[in-house]
């Protein structure tokens, strides 16, 4: 969802111009010297923008969201021991799962609000894409390392003498086929704000391109002020 230049003006207060006339000590003649100053007035800090959850990046958010919470709650509920997967073999795997799956999913719902709201338009005045690239590429990397490593600690506990009771298991495998599925999502969500940003960014690029050769005394630089 791009935010144009009229969306952005409702979101920052109005500001209300007003002459004022002084009479300059400077000229001699009496010249008046008409200054113009602005007055903000009142506005919305916040304008909430719930077509925001239907769009597809805010479906993909949502589905994140939901994704980890659940898989959170089967790995956990996976404990049946009660004291936090610490008598099972590299049960460090597991917490660091855990982990992931709680802060990925604090990501995604503040990334929601935050867009929902039009905080982040606001706070953030340069490329809030290369932000959310970042983000969501470094999860898609810890998805694809976590699942893999909870795979592994499944595939031995089945191994193990007397081997690990099926209602442990079973969640634990749960978690991990819905690592993987966040795997996707994330990058997915990687993917497609890049080429969203690549794409606005050749857009303003042609278009002050174009500026320039119709008037040479435009600056040739892309602006940074791109948003979602």
């Amino acid at each position: 969802m791009m935010t144009t230049a009229d969306d952005a003006q409702t979101l920052l207060p109005q500001a209300q111009t007003t002459d004022q006339a002084v009479v300059s000590p400077d000229s001699g003649c009496g010249v008046t010297v008409v200054t113009r100053s602005r007055t903000p007035k009142d506005g919305p800090v916040v304008r909430l923008t719930a077509a925001y959850l239907t769009s597809l990046n805010g479906l993909l958010k949502l589905a994140q969201t939901i994704a980890s919470l659940i898989a959170l709650i089967c790995l956990v509920s996976s404990d049946i021991y009660g004291n936090f997967f610490s008598e099972l073999p590299l049960a460090w795997h597991m917490c660091v799962f855990v982990f992931l799956f709680l802060f990925s999913c604090v990501t995604s719902l503040a990334w929601i609000l935050a867009n929902v709201t039009s905080v982040i338009h606001r706070v953030v005045g340069w490329d809030i894409q290369l932000i959310e690239i970042t983000i969501y590429g470094v999860y898609t990397c810890l998805y694809l390392i976590g699942s893999s490593l909870v795979a592994n600690n499944v595939d031995m506990y089945k191994k193990m003498e007397p081997p690990m009771p099926v209602k442990m298991t079973s969640p634990m495998v749960v978690s991990v086929v819905l690592g993987y599925f966040c795997m996707f999502l994330y990058g997915g969500t990687c993917v497609r704000t890049y080429n969203q940003w690549k794409g606005w960014r050749h857009a303003d690029s042609n278009h002050v391109g174009n500026a320039a050769q119709r008037d040479p005394t435009v600056d040739g630089t892309v602006s940074d002020d791109i948003f979602i």
